[in-house]
């Protein structure tokens, strides 16, 4: 079996947790500075992450705001660079090298900015808003929205939070060295009164400190300490949906910040987790909040194959998401809603059985047409629409809590082949992460699709002047890849002579006289499930091929060349499996080409059903595997360290490693917590390839990188 890796040598990195192509992103955003900074306006500060200087020198700001970079920008490695609404502000005020101004505003409810090359690729985006998890500092309290460090993946809110200092840090790091904060954070919140909680480990007195609303009152706190773990209680007004900020003596460092609603917001846990709706409120004692987890977001078709199914008011109309009672009992769905990229609301009467399924859809006629389903188990349509790219999913109880989550993405380690590709998204196991790509895997669409026969026939002409006659071959690719398709009976047919030119086109004999390369590289002959003897090409691409390397080819019979002017006919039979459908084919230099379209599934996925994926015990996910020291010194150890988690709890994790191309070798890793570390002995200068193994207590086994 082929093993991913990770490798690390004296002149290599790590690969970046974001996206791969982050070069440039964005590291802070000022979208809408309070009254003290409405003098200086809005601004962006862009990093560059690598090591060596960028030329962004015609590069682009676009959607909320517009700016074209002037020619000799050159962001040195790893410094930072500041756009602005109004620069000369910002240069009054001290900052140097501040570009702009730009065209249009940073909107203070939310907004999308990207940021492209010269080759118009989305070199990084943020989509911010005041919203769910994004910091309720940064709208309008002062302090910027800050970047929580480098390689963390930009279009996530948790990548997020608000700047330690009013009016942010432009030109500067977000989060400078300073002396240990003192532990306090808001950890329940109303419209009338606000709880501070010490987490620290030492008493804290809060005099001086202050409780400032957003356009509202600001309470100075009295001459009182709060002992380690305890609470303080304050009086304060707050219209709903206002930002209330504590800030430290100085009134500039702000230590934690919430959004007021017109229901008690409590942390859970108390202290450091996430705002949640609260049962009651609990001054000065342990937060009340229950969780919902019977209900999992389960299978996700976020986006739909066929653009054929169009209808009015309906963008993406194949869209829908599947959900699961893992509970023994049936549960009432009424109150119940989905936010986050679609807006949904349960009707009364609602329920789902234990053990049973439903699924919420963008356009019922839509879903009608590939499934049938009870209609007590579909409902919808839901209001606006599933990113193509990277959305999220939220399931929220009653209370408001999130009672499952799902933040997908169509690139990185998420299966390539639900990304317009006739598959759903399906989790692997109700019980496991599914916040993790590892949990997650493409429906098996293998069996839906028929064979096709394919046949054209044309006149061979050069398709250019002056073409070499070196190469003398039939080339078969996925234009659109990644995906899988079965081949068979190839046929190269000289219309003359009625002479077939392509040898072993049946594939009884294997691979023989074909070449599988690049993308293509895995794919390989294997007998047909169901047709005993027979044997067929299953094509597997990992990305779209192309007209050298990435592509697979056969030299003619006899290596013999065309006849000029001559009609050939070119045949095949093929089958569709999953990903990319657009078959191309095609003689020597582009001669006789044609692109054939396979059969496509429509009716993908398993709502209301199992998933055809669905695994007993998966294995370990893992998260955040890192190793220190980055750039090793020859003979140094480095060190593994990985966060490893499973419904059935994790067993044993092993550091498999190569130096310079050799034998694996073993290292048992440690754990302390969820988190798992193991050491790779000192080893002279070379690149160092290393995964790891890890098996659940059940004894199923996964690897990562998959």
């Amino acid at each position: 079996m082929k093993k991913s890796f990770f490798s690390f040598g004296f002149l290599c990195l790590l690969a970046s947790w974001a996206r791969a192509d982050s070069v440039v992103v964005f590291n802070e955003l000022m979208y809408r500075p309070d009254a003290a900074g409405e003098a200086t306006g809005e601004w962006v500060e862009l990093r560059n992450q690598l090591g060596v200087d960028v030329d962004i020198s015609g590069w682009r700001l676009e959607n909320a705001v517009n700016y074209t970079f002037p020619a000799g920008t050159v962001i040195k490695a790893g410094s930072l660079l500041v756009v602005a609404e109004i620069p000369a502000a910002l240069t009054a005020a001290g900052i140097t090298g501040v570009l702009g101004p730009w065209d249009g505003k940073l909107g203070n409810g939310g907004e999308t900015v990207e940021l492209r090359n010269t080759s118009d690729r989305v070199m990084d985006e943020v989509e911010y808003n005041n919203r769910g998890d994004w910091p309720a500092a940064a709208d309008g309290g002062g302090p910027s929205l800050a970047r929580r460090a480098k390689f963390l993946d930009g279009r996530e809110a948790v990548s997020w939070t608000s700047s330690s200092k009013s009016g942010g840090t432009p030109n500067a790091e977000n989060f400078p060295a300073t002396a240990a904060p003192p532990g306090l954070v808001i950890n329940e919140a109303g419209t009338a009164r606000i709880e501070i909680k010490n987490t620290g480990a030492e008493a804290v007195n809060v005099s001086g400190h202050s409780l400032r609303v957003t356009d509202g009152p600001t309470v100075v706190l009295p001459d009182q300490s709060i002992p380690a773990g305890g609470w303080l209680s304050v009086e304060l007004s707050a219209a709903p949906e206002s930002p209330v900020l504590l800030f430290a003596p100085d009134g500039v460092t702000c230590l934690d910040s919430v959004v007021a609603r017109d229901r008690v917001r409590a942390r859970f846990p108390d202290g450091s987790g996430p705002w949640r709706y609260a049962a009651a409120e609990t001054p000065g004692a342990a937060n009340a909040v229950t969780l919902r987890d019977e209900i999992v977001i389960s299978e996700i078709m976020y986006d739909h194959p066929d653009s054929s199914l169009g209808l009015a008011g309906s963008p993406r109309p194949g869209q829908w998401i599947e959900f699961y009672n893992k509970s023994s009992a049936a549960v009432n769905l009424e109150g119940w809603t989905l936010r986050g990229g679609i807006d949904f609301a349960f009707p009364p009467g609602a329920s789902l059985a234990p053990g049973g399924y439903c699924v919420v859809v963008e356009n019922r006629a839509a879903f009608a047409a590939g499934h049938t389903l009870p209609a007590n188990a579909v409902f919808g349509p839901w209001a606006r629409t599933l990113s193509h790219g990277h959305d999220t999913v939220i399931l929220e109880d009653p209370a408001g809590n999130p009672a499952d989550e799902v933040s997908f993405f169509s690139e990185g380690r998420w299966p390539a082949e639900a990304n317009g590709g006739g598959s759903s998204l399906e989790l692997k196991n109700a019980e496991a992460d599914n916040n993790v790509p590892e949990s997650w895997a493409a429906s098996d669409e293998s069996n839906k699709a028929a064979w096709q026969t394919f046949t054209w026939s044309g006149i061979n002409r050069p398709s250019q002047t002056g073409e070499p006659t070196l190469w003398r071959e039939l080339n078969l690719l996925l234009v659109d890849g990644p995906g899988e398709c079965l081949v068979d009976d190839v046929r190269v047919t000289d219309t003359t002579t009625g002479t077939n030119i392509i040898q072993n086109g049946g594939f009884t004999d294997g691979a023989a006289h074909w070449r599988l390369l690049g993308t293509h590289r895995l794919s390989r002959v294997e007998p047909e499930a169901g047709n005993a003897g027979n044997n067929v090409l299953r094509v597997v691409a990992t990305g779209a091929g192309e007209y050298q390397g990435n592509q697979i080819e056969s030299t003619f019979l006899n290596n013999q060349a065309l006849v000029a002017n001559r009609q050939y006919e070119i045949s095949l039979r093929a089958r569709w499996i999953s990903g990319g459908g657009r078959l191309n084919m095609r003689l020597y230099f582009n001669r006789l080409p044609r692109t054939n379209l396979l059969g496509v599934v429509t009716n993908g996925g398993t709502p209301g059903s199992p998933n055809s994926r669905t695994a007993a015990v998966a294995g370990p996910v893992f998260r955040a595997l890192s190793h220190t020291p980055v750039v090793p010194a020859a003979n140094a150890p480095v060190t593994v360290s990985v966060e490893a988690r499973d419904p059935q709890g994790v067993g044993a994790l092993t550091l498999k490693y190569s130096a310079g191309g050799g034998a694996w070798q073993s290292v048992p890793m440690s754990a302390a917590g969820a988190f798992f570390t193991g050491v790779i002995p000192g080893l002279a200068s070379g690149v160092v390839q290393f995964y790891v193994e890890g098996a659940d207590t059940a004894g199923a086994v996964s690897v990562f990188p998959a």
